[in-house]
C-alpha cells in the first residue's frame, strides 16, 4: 500500500521533506533546511524521522536551501542513492549547499570559542564543507520533460515550475507490480508567478491521482508586477532627491537576478534618474549565481531573456552595476557618501553582509530598506517588516528609523490566484490534494479555495503524519 510521510514544510514554509513509500521502494522529495528563529533552526539537528539508509531514491525540486539544505546531513546519516534534479538545479545547489556548509563551520567555530571562554565544550557544525562535497557528488542531472526510470516500477518527469532557474514540478509514475493500474503523484515544488523576467512561466499539468501543492501565499494576492515596478521606481526617485541609500535584502538565487533585470529596464525606460547609477550586488553567492543564470541551457529562458541572448547581450549586466567581491570593498560601501542601491544577502537578514548594511542604515530616517521576498517567522527581516521599533544586529540594538518598504509582488512564488489557476488545469480533480509549504493561515486559505472553487478533496498534513494513497 502506497504512503506518503511529511517531515517538513507542514504548516510552515521551510524544511521541505516528503517521503513516498510505494510498498516496495522509497522516494524522498527534497531535504530542506528549517529556517527562521533559533528554535526553528535547531530542528535541523534532530533525527529525520526515517532512516536515510533505507531511502532508495531522492529527487530535488530546486536548489533553495529550504529544499536542499539538509542533503549533506542525509548522506552523512546513511543515504546511499542518487539525487536527481534539473541540470541548472545541480549548478545552483552546488553553490548554495557549499555556502551553507561554510556558514555552519564559521558559526560553530564562533560558538566554540565563546564556549571555551565559559569553560564549556566545542560546538559541532551541522555539517562540514567536506560533507557537502561528498553529498553533492550524488547529484544526477536531467532536463525538463524527460522520462527518467528510477526502477522497473518508478519513473518521473520534471516540468518547469517557473520559480527559479531549474525549479521543477515533479511528476511521479508508480506502476503496479501486478500489472494493475498505476498511480501518478505530482509535487508542485515551489510554483512561480507568471511573467517573471529571465525564466519561463510555470507549466500546467492536467492529470494526477494525488497532488502535493505549496501554499506560501495561499491566502494572499500579489499586486500587478507593473504596479510593483512603478513602486520600486518611485522609491529610487525618492531616495535620489535626498541622495540616500537603498538597502535591499535579497535572496542570492533568483530574486537578485530578477531585481537586476527590473532595474535595468527602469533605467532603459528613463523612469529613474540617470545620475542614480551606483548599484552594488554585495554577495559572493549572488555574483556566482548570476554567472550560472547567464550560462544556463536555453530551455530555462523565457522570451524576454532570449531576446537579449540572441543579440549576444546579457540582461544581467549594464553600466553602473557593480559586483562586490572582497570584504574590504563591502565595508567601503558604508563609508561612501549616500546615493547607492545595495542588494545584499541573506534575504531574511539573519546572516551575511546585509547585516552590516542594515546596521549602518536602519537608524537613518533618510535610508530606504526594501524587502522583496518572504520573511519567515522569527527572522530579523520578519521583525522589521512587522514594525519592530528596534532590532539586535551583531550584538547591538539598532533603532529602526529608516523607511521600510515591502514589495511582495516581486516574490517568485505564485499568489492565491496563481495557485488556483494552476490547480484548475487538473481534470478530473486529484483524488486527494495535500497542502504544504505555507504558514497555517496561508495553507488554510488555499485549502478553502481548492475545496469551494474547484471541488478538491484536501488536507493539510501535520509534521510526521503518514497519509495512505488509495
Amino acid at each position: 500500500m502506497m504512503k506518503i510521510r511529511f517531515f517538513g514544510a507542514t504548516e510552515q514554509v521551510t524544511g521541505s521533506c516528503f517521503l513516498l513509500d510505494t510498498g516496495q521502494e522509497t522516494v524522498l522529495i527534497d531535504c530542506g533546511m528549517f529556517q527562521g528563529s533559533h528554535a526553528t533552526f535547531m530542528r535541523n539537528y534532530d533525527a529525520f524521522g526515517f532512516d536515510p539508509a533505507k531511502v532508495d531514491h531522492m529527487i530535488l525540486s530546486h536548489a533553495h536551501a529550504d529544499h536542499s539544505g539538509r542533503i549533506p546531513l542525509l548522506v552523512n546519516r546513511g543515504f546511499k542513492g542518487r539525487i536527481h534534479c534539473h541540470a541548472a538545479t545541480a549548478e545552483l545547489a552546488n553553490l548554495i549547499v557549499m555556502d551553507s556548509a561554510h556558514i555552519h563551520e564559521v558559526e560553530a567555530g564562533w560558538r566554540s570559542r565563546k564556549n571555551r571562554r565559559k569553560g564549556k565544550g566545542p560546538v559541532e557544525p551541522l555539517y562540514t564543507t567536506a560533507d557537502a562535497r561528498t553529498a553533492l557528488k550524488k547529484l544526477e542531472r536531467c532536463g525538463y520533460r524527460q522520462t527518467v526510470e528510477l526502477s522497473s516500477s518508478i519513473s518521473f518527469i520534471l516540468h518547469d515550475a517557473g520559480h527559479i532557474l531549474g525549479s521543477s514540478i515533479v511528476e511521479l509514475d508508480i506502476r503496479a507490480h501486478d500489472n494493475g493500474p498505476g498511480k501518478k503523484i505530482v509535487f508542485s515544488g515551489d510554483l512561480g508567478r507568471p511573467d517573471q523576467p529571465i525564466i519561463k512561466d510555470p507549466e500546467f499539468l492536467t492529470s494526477a491521482d494525488f497532488l502535493v501543492i505549496e501554499s506560501t501565499y495561499g491566502a494572499r494576492h500579489h499586486r500587478p508586477i507593473s504596479d510593483t515596478k512603478e513602486e520600486l521606481a518611485d522609491i529610487i526617485r525618492q531616495a535620489a532627491k535626498t541622495d540616500s541609500n537603498i538597502i535591499i535584502p535579497s535572496f542570492a538565487v533568483g530574486r537578485t537576478q530578477e531585481l537586476i533585470f527590473y532595474i535595468r529596464e527602469l533605467m532603459a525606460e528613463e523612469r529613474i534618474p540617470k545620475t542614480y547609477k551606483n548599484i552594488y550586488v554585495d554577495s559572493p553567492m549572488a555574483t556566482s549565481a548570476t554567472g550560472i543564470y547567464e550560462n544556463a541551457v536555453r530551455e530555462c529562458y523565457g522570451e524576454e531573456a532570449l531576446q537579449y541572448y540572441d543579440n549576444h547581450l546579457s540582461p544581467l549586466r549594464f553600466e553602473g552595476l557593480h559586483f562586490v567581491s572582497s570584504v574590504d570593498e563591502s565595508m567601503l560601501l558604508n563609508m561612501t557618501p549616500g546615493g547607492q542601491i545595495i542588494i545584499s544577502a541573506s534575504g531574511m537578514c539573519d546572516a551575511g553582509r546585509i547585516l552590516h548594511h542594515l546596521r549602518h542604515n536602519l537608524w537613518n530616517e533618510n535610508s530606504h530598506i526594501v524587502f522583496v521576498g518572504y520573511q519567515a517567522e522569527g527572522t530579523k527581516g520578519r521583525k522589521i517588516v512587522d514594525g519592530a521599533e528596534s532590532v539586535k544586529i551583531m550584538r547591538e540594538q539598532i533603532s529602526i528609523n529608516a523607511k521600510i518598504h515591502t514589495l511582495n509582488a516581486l516574490s517568485a512564488h505564485a499568489d492565491s490566484n496563481g495557485l488556483i489557476e494552476w490547480a484548475s488545469a487538473f481534470s478530473p480533480a486529484p483524488k486527494l490534494t495535500m497542502v504544504v509549504h505555507g504558514e497555517k493561515e496561508q495553507a488554510e486559505g488555499l485549502k478553502k479555495r481548492l475545496k469551494e472553487e474547484l471541488g478538491f478533496i484536501t488536507t493539510i498534513p501535520q509534521m510526521g503524519e503518514t497519509i495512505t494513497l488509495v
